[in-house]
């Protein structure tokens, strides 16, 4: 909630069916630079991994019958299916990709995130700012 009234402070009344996105993925984050307005929709595309899934990557899910690593993204409430893959390195790839070609807004994809289990996100943020996109990441 803080990050809504610095916000709002800076910026005015944040605008109906548009919402704070945070670029940094750190809810708490009341740092100007890293927040951006967002439907929910871009807002959902800059999401992070799936811990507690198999996987744990964000689109990647174990085919039983297959033994193989499958890949669905979701757009516009449409599923694109991304392939198996014998790796879940190649389906991280493929659903990064695939995600890549879709979205618009999933900057952690396109700052080169990897490892969506590992919730590490200070590399990412580092390349993000390296790319302009966010400043005073520590």
């Amino acid at each position: 909630m803080a990050h809504r009234i610095v916000w709002e402070i800076a910026n005015g009344p944040i605008p109906s069916k548009q919402m704070i996105d945070h670029m940094c993925r750190n809810r708490k984050c009341v740092n100007l630079r890293h927040l951006q307005l967002a439907t929910a929709k871009t807002n959902g595309e800059n999401r992070d991994g799936m811990p507690g899934t198999p996987s744990g990557v964000r689109g990647v899910w174990w085919c039983k019958r297959t033994q193989r690593w499958g890949v669905t993204v979701v757009h516009n409430r449409k599923k694109y299916f991304g392939g198996r893959h014998d790796t879940l390195a190649a389906a991280e790839s493929a659903a990064i990709a695939l995600r890549n070609e879709l979205y618009t807004n999933n900057l952690l994809d396109r700052a080169g995130r990897r490892g969506g289990r590992d919730g590490g996100h200070i590399e990412a943020l580092r390349s993000l700012r390296r790319a302009g996109v966010l400043d005073d990441v520590d």
